[in-house]
């Protein structure tokens, strides 16, 4: 069950960086169906460094509905959604009009007072 959770996470992380402005925004988290919170972070170096493996492109990946993130350290290249949509975004699931925390909440009620 754990090595199919991080083959689905490690799909995840491969599709949002080889995505398009348009599909990045279709994503939603594998396990709960929700909405993304996805940040790609590109340091640049304050002075030249004897480092040559030095990790300075990011992408960190976070479900707005169910506990878990992911960081992705290292990468290659810029996705390249990030020029049009910028380093930070949110996805949003909606089906029939509704988020998956109001599709898996209870509908609220009032209860009279006695």
């Amino acid at each position: 069950m754990k090595q199919e959770r991080e083959k689905q996470l490690i799909r995840l992380l491969n599709s949002i960086l080889d995505a398009s402005p348009e599909s990045v925004q279709m994503l939603f988290c594998p396990f709960c169906h929700g909405g993304l919170s996805i940040q790609f972070i590109n340091i640049q170096p304050v002075r030249p460094s004897s480092f040559k493996t030095r990790k300075r492109m990011s992408l960190h990946v976070q479900c707005k509905e169910c506990p878990w993130d992911s960081v992705a350290d290292g990468l290659p290249y810029q996705p390249p959604w990030v020029r049009k949509l910028g380093p930070k975004i949110r996805t949003t699931v909606a089906v029939d009009g509704r988020t998956a925390s109001q599709r898996l909440s209870l509908p609220r009620t009032k209860v009279p007072l006695k």
